[in-house]
């Protein structure tokens, strides 16, 4: 019995050594595989799209009784009206220059008695909140307040992305707490169908932006440097400023390119172009040698 026992002991040792031995084999394995290794770079292509209202503004109605009296009629469903809905802009282009939305609307014309129609400044748009769909950048940093939009001119910005990177992506407009477009009535309105037509329109910020300049650095003073920026929207620049120092020497070659000579008085800093709608800074300094 004993030398039975011993031998069951001894097969059962056999079958670990094999064990032992087999993982042993496998570690040496995958350490030698990592030896020999490569990598290689992947790239992405972005192809920006196009600025546009994706969602349109769908006009309401407005509907109600002469009284004799001014009065303000409400867009919101009250004496026969409809609301106006909200709208969406989508900023897929990838560059970061902002935007903004104009509102403008002709005055309401009588269709029913020729000449009668309602004065401008009658038709009054509401404030908008914005909703930015996930992943979309910062929300438009000026809005406009409650305004009439039928002023017989110009229309009015009710609102406006800078040039820092706000508006890109999907935002949708919508009047804050839900408050109606409204249209004031004199007390000697006539009475009959009135139309107007309301416009909204998105359109890129004139404020220039400014991507880099070449040379780096450079002279000052009557053999000054020229140096070309490069950038958007610089059709309607005004001047360039090279650490506070107003050029003289300036030419917008065209929407994306400027050329600058370095003026007298010019020390090391930043760049900055003016245009109608503000300023843009260079990200970084511009050398001015000797100073």
């Amino acid at each position: 019995m004993k030398a039975r026992t011993e031998k069951r002991i001894g097969r059962h040792m056999l079958v670990a050594g094999a064990v032992v031995a087999l993982t042993m084999a496998l570690s040496a394995g995958v350490a030698f595989a990592g030896i020999n290794t490569s990598a290689t770079d992947g790239t992405a292509t972005l192809n920006g799209g196009d600025l546009t209202i994706s969602s349109a503004l769908q006009a309401g109605t407005f509907g109600g009784t002469l009284t004799g009296a001014a009065q303000v009629l409400n867009a919101n469903g009250a004496g026969g009206g409809t609301a106006f809905s909200g709208f969406s802009i989508n900023d897929p282009r990838g560059i970061g220059v902002g935007w903004n939305v104009t509102m403008q609307a002709t005055p309401f014309d009588n269709g029913t008695v020729a000449g009668k129609d309602i004065a401008p400044n009658s038709l009054r748009a509401p404030l908008f909140a914005v909703v930015g769909d996930e992943g979309s950048s910062a929300l438009p940093g000026a809005l406009h307040a409650a305004a009439s939009i039928d002023t017989g001119s110009t229309g009015v910005v009710m609102a406006a992305c800078d040039a820092g990177g706000q508006g890109m992506g999907t935002y949708d407009f919508t009047a804050v707490e839900n408050a109606p477009w409204t249209l004031a009535l004199t007390a000697d309105e006539y009475a009959g169908t009135y139309t107007s037509t309301v416009t909204t329109t998105v359109a890129t910020l004139s404020l220039p932006a400014l991507y880099g300049f070449s040379p780096a650095s450079g002279s000052a003073g009557a053999e000054g440097t020229l140096v070309t920026l490069t950038g958007i929207n610089f059709t309607d620049a005004t001047a360039v400023a090279f650490n506070g120092t107003t050029a003289v020497n300036m030419t917008v070659v065209n929407d994306t390119h400027i050329t600058v000579t370095v003026p007298e008085g010019a020390t090391t800093g930043k760049i900055v172009v003016f245009g109608p709608g503000g300023t843009l800074t260079s990200a970084t300094d511009f050398t001015v040698n000797g100073s």
